[in-house]
């Protein structure tokens, strides 16, 4: 199997993702012309049947606001009546009231009453009922009118809305139909979506003709990389380099809460002279003497990096080769800081059987034989 180098499949990435957003652009713009003319081409084709269907809507509902205008004079003739009817009523029934209350008044003030002014009394109290039962009845009907009159208005105003929006709407459809009439703008999207139709086609082939010539190329190196990935561990990043996490501001707030707790537990009952001896302690247990192997956070992070970027893991057995006379060791993976710092040395790091296409079960073979020419490279 023929090595694949990163850079030329990188390259090869590169390329074809420049092609693929070429053909998302013109894909996009394609779809908008089509969209464009697609809506141009359907509002020509029922310009005519939609003007005479907003032409016979004004014209309908012109006769119906006409009509109801009608309506609305007949009720408001009506209206006027029922409120001079419900007026008059109220006048009766107000005097009939005054002179009930007097005749009451006159009828209490007797010593001996006049039972012909008693029957009298009972008469008027009936008129004044028969006249406020009238009353109520007047102005239920002034109350209908009046309601009836309020709803018809209602009506004509909506109608006039809907004949302005109509008629708004039948000069907007004229003057986009003149318009487009007088740029030529059915030809210009048509002229627009052939060629952007084309120019898709092109991109689409020339894609094609990439994925033709380079997709071989592109899999052996996907799937070396698969194969290598088996020997080859990846490190991530954020330990090589001691990056600071994603989540860095929650893993700051829960240490400051955890600091907090510890600190409070230990510090809540403490005598003055019991925190001075653990004060002492802690400075006696960070001594070399008493503790060889303590290290403060910086040293501790200088000797993470260090171990990163050394070849301390596997110096042992590098040195184990040498003295017995080799000049390689094999192991069964290494990770990719290990093998780049063994790179930075001048070591020779490839993978066994790779002639064998890269079988699951090959091992890492670090060297530092003469390599020859290839060495150079």
């Amino acid at each position: 199997m023929e090595l694949i180098e990163y850079d030329v499949y990188k390259d090869l990435i590169a390329s074809r993702t420049d092609k693929e957003k070429d053909l998302t652009m013109v894909t996009r713009q394609l779809d908008e012309v089509t969209s464009e003319l697609d809506s141009l081409t359907s509002f020509l084709d029922k310009y005519e049947a939609t003007q005479s269907e907003l032409a016979e809507s004004i014209a309908e509902l012109e006769k119906t606001i006409t009509s109801n205008n009608d309506k609305l004079d007949s009720k408001q003739v009506l209206a006027d009546k029922a409120n001079t009817d419900l007026e008059e009523a109220t006048d009766a029934l107000k005097e009939e009231t005054e002179r009930l209350k007097a005749m009451r008044d006159k009828y209490n003030s007797q010593e001996t009453k006049d039972p012909e002014l008693a029957d009298q009394i009972k008469v008027a109290e009936a008129d004044v009922v028969r006249l406020q039962d009238t009353v109520t009845a007047k102005q239920k009907a002034f109350q209908d009118l009046s309601d009836s009159i309020a709803a018809l208005k209602d009506t004509i105003k909506s109608d006039k809305v809907a004949a302005s929006t109509a008629d708004e709407q039948s000069s907007n459809n004229k003057a986009r139909k003149e318009d487009a009439e007088e740029k030529g703008e059915l030809q210009e999207l048509t002229n627009t979506k052939t060629e952007r139709t084309a120019a898709k086609g092109e991109i689409e082939a020339q894609l094609n003709d990439f994925n033709t010539k380079n997709q071989d190329i592109i899999t052996t190196y996907e799937t070396q990389e698969n194969s290598r990935s088996e020997n080859i561990i990846k490190k991530p990043a954020e330990r090589l380099y001691n990056r600071p996490p994603v989540n860095a501001p929650v893993l700051a707030k829960s240490m400051k809460v955890t600091r907090d707790v510890v600190k409070g537990a230990i510090d809540e009952g403490a005598t003055g002279s019991e925190k001075d001896l653990r004060d002492d302690a802690l400075s006696a247990g960070s001594e070399k003497a008493f503790n060889p192997d303590f290290m403060d956070v910086s040293e501790a992070r200088e000797y993470t990096l260090k171990s990163i970027w050394s070849t301390k893991q596997v110096a042992e057995q590098i040195k184990e080769a040498c003295e017995n006379g080799k000049y390689e060791v094999r192991f069964p993976s290494l990770s990719d800081n290990i093998i780049y710092t063994l790179q930075h040395f001048g070591y020779n790091v490839v993978l066994e059987n790779m002639d064998l296409n890269f079988a699951k079960d090959q091992d890492v073979l670090v060297s530092w034989s003469n390599m020859g020419e290839a060495e150079k490279s």
